[in-house]
């Protein structure tokens, strides 16, 4: 009953991780307010930075739900400000540092190439920046037809230690309508950015960029999303097939086009409203309002939390490490092994190392968890006798079976609070290494290449349907066959007596080797290893382990 107890905790959190952010798509962001209005745009409306959206405002955070009747009787909040379109000149500059190569027209960024991290699905979002309406950190400014940008270079380059500026200008006849800075630094991601629109104390809008998703795109587009704290709440949208505006009201001190591995993000005090576009065609796109111009900062890149968290306003929430405590346990597990891997300098490595020092740290209530399951599997033939003999009095039989159970010091239910306290530590590692960017292209050994990405030894010329199964994997099979043998090693059975419990072990090794099967390499290495550290510990047991006795 306990590792059944144990396999329906795992299999919950694996749907939570794995399938929960696909169903995300169609629910309510967290902590939904009531104050929210959601607006259906016309079919013709365009991406925020291309038409101003109709649609009416919230006073505060905004929860994913239908605009309420027109006939209620609360008074309609007063509608965003209109989003003045965007002037699109072609003034280009392109900025390379020993990160990446950014490019940049008319103030906004149009397209990222980082050189640490080869493209992949992943960095989709960096190639579509311009592709609906307008891309990130573009000030969208009212202005004539005549106006045009100027930018006072074409190419700028940073070398390592160094900073450089660009400049860009909006010159509309004898004025200067706005005016963007962008001060680089070679050996960061970071930029210090400066806007104003006329005059500094005005509001600016900033656009947090858009994407546009392609029939072909693969299901790792699906993480894409806007996300914002506004206040203190942290709201997510992502793509759907809806049409929609959302307008988020309050303290929003940061505003991000974000995936999996990879943020676009602008940090700035003066940020008072955030406004949120999906479109039927897969559409998303935003706009961020600052209540007035000046300094603000932005960071394109790999989202590091450590990194993140030095922005100190909550932009490291952009990492799913889980909710709660788990979110908690994940962040410390991922700082104590990022600290470990700068001593043992591979990830696979560390993780073997890491995964050791958590079954040490949990050696005492795996113990009383697996010593409560071995004892329950020695009396499993007294138990048997005792329902066949007491069969037509549950009564009595549940009378014996208790007495049996304190005869031979046995608590039916001694292993679960050992698993109870076990099952945040394993989450939070789970969630650590599914969406670290630190294994994001770290290699192991042999034909384990990249531990964010399943271990491919070679692809099948055909790919086996339902199950997805493609390539063939190696530590998915080789967890499935630890798996196997640990089966047969803690629960061998007493005279002959299969429990429901080992009925049902007798299947998880495939079940979880087909979930495991096309995930990341280095979580199927931390489960692998974590299951050769627990057969190790019941072999240590149980030559240590005496008879079953009865207590006299």
């Amino acid at each position: 009953m306990i590792l059944a107890l144990f396999v329906a905790a795992a299999v919950m959190f694996i749907y939570s991780t794995f399938f929960g952010p696909k169903r995300e798509k169609k629910e309510a962001p967290e902590q939904p307010a009531p104050a929210e209005t959601v607006a259906k745009t016309p079919p013709e409306t365009a991406a925020p930075g291309t038409a101003a959206p109709e649609t009416t405002a919230a006073e505060t955070a905004v929860a994913e739900t239908a605009a309420p009747p027109a006939t209620t009787e609360k008074p309609a909040p007063a509608a965003p400000a209109k989003v003045p379109e965007r002037v699109k000149t072609g003034a280009r500059a392109v900025v390379t540092t020993p990160l990446y190569v950014a490019t940049f027209e008319d103030a906004g960024l149009v397209r990222l190439e980082l050189a640490q991290y080869p493209p992949d699905e992943d960095q989709l979002l960096f190639a579509r920046l311009d592709e609906a309406g307008a891309p990130p950190y573009a000030p969208l400014v009212e202005a004539s037809e005549n106006a045009r940008w100027e930018v006072d270079r074409t190419t700028l380059n940073v070398g390592a230690g160094k900073t450089g500026k660009l400049v860009f200008k909006l010159v509309d006849g004898e004025r200067v309508a706005a005016r963007a800075e962008y001060v680089f630094r070679g050996d960061d991601y970071e930029v210090a950015a400066n806007v104003v629109a006329a005059e500094e104390d005005k509001p600016v809008t900033l656009s947090t960029g858009s994407f546009v998703k392609a029939e072909e795109d693969p299901k790792e587009v699906g993480e894409i999303s806007v996300d914002a704290l506004v206040d203190t709440k942290k709201i997510r949208d992502k793509l759907s097939g809806k049409d929609e505006v959302k307008n988020y009201r309050g303290d929003i001190p940061w505003a991000a086009l974000r995936s999996k591995y990879f943020i676009i993000a602008a940090v700035a005090p003066q940020g008072e409203e955030l406004t949120v576009t999906r479109a039927k065609n897969d559409t998303l796109a935003g706009t961020y309002l600052l209540k007035r111009g000046g300094d603000y900062k932005i960071y394109f890149g790999p989202k590091g939390y450590d990194r993140l968290k030095e922005f100190k306003v909550g932009l490291e929430r952009t990492v799913d490490l889980g909710w709660s405590i788990i979110g908690v346990i994940a962040a410390l597990m991922l700082r104590l092994m990022i600290l470990l891997n700068g001593v043992v300098h591979n990830y696979g490595v560390t993780i073997i190392v890491f995964s050791f020092i958590i079954k040490l740290l949990t050696y005492w209530p795996t113990a009383i968890q697996l010593k409560s399951s071995q004892r329950m599997q020695e009396i499993q033939p007294i138990l048997k006798q005792l329902r066949e003999q007491y069969k037509s009095d549950p009564q009595r039989l549940n009378a014996e079976t208790m007495a049996l159970y304190k005869k031979y010091k046995i608590s039916p239910f001694g292993g679960c609070l050992p698993l109870v306290l076990q099952i945040p530590i394993f989450w939070g590692m789970f969630n650590a290494l599914r969406n670290a960017i630190e294994l994001k292209g770290a290699p192991f050994l042999f034909w384990i290449t990249d531990l964010s990405q399943p271990d491919v030894l070679f692809e099948l010329p055909f790919t086996i349907p339902l199950v997805n199964i493609g390539s063939v994997n190696m530590l998915p099979i080789i967890m499935g066959v630890t798996w196997v043998l640990q089966n047969k090693f803690t629960m061998p059975g007493k005279g002959g007596v299969k429990s429901e419990q080992q009925k049902l072990m007798a299947w998880l090794p495939v079940v979880f080797t087909l979930l495991f099967y096309n995930w990341p390499s280095g979580l199927v290495l931390y489960w692998t290893t974590n299951q050769l550290f627990t057969m190790g510990q019941m072999f240590i047991m149980r030559k240590s382990m005496r008879p079953l006795e009865a207590n006299d």
